[in-house]
């Protein structure tokens, strides 16, 4: 059984209110914010990760993250389990494999709100490729000291 910090938090809830309405309601309101990203708020040293494999090249993102004890983890995302490449403009999408298709990835802009990547990326077979950015934090989020999008999970290293 997988125990989110949602989850933890709804069960806690129900304790401290003895309600079940009570739980369900700030359970709903922690999925929704971890469901936004937000990861820049209690992450650093935000850097881009490539890994060159004889089937590919793979980007991550690297980031120090606050875990729910004070600590920091230094934690890897690998983002082609969180986007896609839709000709020529990267998106959100489960398992997109945008790094099929993309390249010379880099950090260009992070504040408290914004983790901002620009990559190169082909519109289509045989055309131009074109610079696109995204905002890594929409997507992203920290919990426990372990970058998320959506059910995938970054590791420690």
């Amino acid at each position: 059984m997988k125990f989110t910090a949602a989850s933890l938090t709804a069960i806690v809830a129900f304790f401290a209110t003895g309600s079940v309405a009570n739980a369900a309601a700030i359970d709903n309101q922690a999925q929704d914010m971890a469901a936004q990203g937000g990861f820049a708020k209690s992450c650093k040293d935000f850097a881009i990760h490539v890994r060159e494999l004889s089937h590919g090249t793979y980007f991550d993102i690297d980031a120090k993250c606050a875990t729910l004890n004070d600590r920091e983890l230094n934690t890897r995302l690998q983002l082609s389990l969180c986007l896609a490449n839709d000709a020529g403009v990267m998106k959100w999408s489960k398992r997109g494999k945008f790094d099929k298709s993309c390249n010379d990835c880099t950090i260009k802009h992070v504040s408290k709100k914004e983790v901002k990547m620009g990559c190169w990326c082909d519109p289509v077979v045989g055309k131009t490729s074109r610079y696109t950015e995204i905002n890594l934090n929409d997507g992203i989020r920290n919990e426990g000291g372990y970058t998320w999008c959506g059910d995938e999970i970054g590791t420690a290293w």
